[in-house]
């Protein structure tokens, strides 16, 4: 297991970040300014979990997790867009995928429209490209 907490500082995790830990299945990034993950920054690795719980990112695009053995993810904390960025996500929320952990159905997003945080199951997001699905 590889833990990075607390550290305000740490804002990206980028794509070769991981590249000294190719045995690390367990992933825990929590309570830190994560604002940005490279989309390779988990190629090539044998994580299967990943807790990125109350950090600060926006935007987390599908690409980051294609493409690898990764079962479960938790996002809960994060100021998530309510938008076509987060389509991917809710569109697993409502097939009830376990790739988004045991507490997937509370993750949240943040309208910056009206300024509020919905829960990003019940939120109508139109508008977006088969590519925001995956």
């Amino acid at each position: 297991m590889n833990i990075i907490e607390n550290q305000e500082n740490f804002i990206i995790l980028e794509e070769k970040a991981l590249q000294m830990y190719p045995e690390v299945t367990k992933l825990t990034i929590t309570n830190t300014g994560l604002k940005h993950i490279d989309e390779n920054a988990f190629r090539n690795t044998k994580l299967k979990e990943i807790d990125l719980k109350n950090n600060r990112i926006k935007i987390l695009p599908w690409k980051v997790f294609h493409g690898n053995k990764i079962v479960e993810i938790n996002i809960e904390g994060n100021p998530l867009t309510c938008d076509c960025n987060s389509k991917w996500i809710q569109h697993k929320m409502k097939n009830f995928e376990a790739f988004l952990g045991p507490f997937g159905d509370e993750i949240t997003c943040f309208d910056y429209k009206n300024n509020r945080t919905e829960r990003l199951y019940n939120v109508t997001i139109d508008g977006c490209g088969r590519e925001n699905n995956a």
